[in-house]
């Protein structure tokens, strides 16, 4: 059974009772799940969670090959500890708890398929799960559109990126993605899924060679973004 299924068995049968953030105890219902009230009050609902990506993301507007960029959360310290331990610790409580607010913020019917940003072979084996996968998994539950992870593939292991500059992110994930079917996207609607938004380096790569392929649009949908 996959991580991600086993996770969902084991909330149902043992659900947490404590704070993502700050570990408190959690005696009652709170506007998000797994997540007290106080700390959710410190976590930044984006201004404007749909955005222009050629306005949003930090990169040459010529250069920018996303369509929308879909955020319901401002990166800050508060919500960076529960991505953390999604990214890092396969807790898809994580997941669980912002999915809803991912959900207002899309319409499922303008997209003909959802992909997860893969990551590479090396990457995944050493996780041994996708992060954005499990964010899919809890966002798109009735699997309509349908999740497609045999189109793009992600060939070149690129290095983290936490601590580098936007034209470093660029050089670090150029051509990091493959297309193994020619006419695989051609005119479609694609929805891409990750955690977070930084610079847009990572998904704009992603979105160009869908885009090259015959992609009609790409839009990026993540958990959240960080602001200019």
């Amino acid at each position: 059974m996959p991580k991600n299924k086993i996770h969902k068995v084991l909330s149902y049968l043992f659900p947490n009772f404590t704070c993502l953030v700050c570990g408190c105890e959690l005696r009652y219902q709170t506007d998000c799940e797994h997540i007290c009230h106080e700390c959710f009050a410190n976590i930044k609902h984006a201004d404007q969670p749909i955005n222009n990506a050629k306005v949003v993301l930090k990169l040459e507007q010529d250069t920018v090959k996303l369509r929308k960029v879909i955020a319901p959360f401002t990166y800050n310290k508060e919500i960076s500890k529960p991505i953390l331990l999604l990214k890092y610790g396969n807790d898809g409580l994580t997941a669980e708890a912002f999915a809803p607010f991912m959900q207002r913020n899309i319409n499922i019917t303008d997209y003909d398929i959802i992909i997860p940003i893969p990551l590479s072979k090396s990457r995944q084996r050493q996780r041994g799960y996708n992060q954005a996968q499990v964010i899919a998994d809890y966002v798109i539950k009735e699997k309509t559109p349908p999740f497609r992870k045999d189109i793009l593939f992600k060939t070149k292991k690129t290095t983290p990126q936490e601590n580098m500059t936007t034209k470093e992110r660029l050089e670090n994930q150029k051509d990091a993605y493959v297309i193994k079917e020619e006419n695989a996207v051609k005119n479609l609607r694609i929805l891409l899924i990750d955690d977070v938004i930084t610079s847009g380096a990572t998904t704009n790569e992603a979105a160009s060679i869908l885009i090259k392929h015959g992609a009609k649009y790409v839009d990026i949908l993540a958990i959240a973004r960080v602001e200019k």
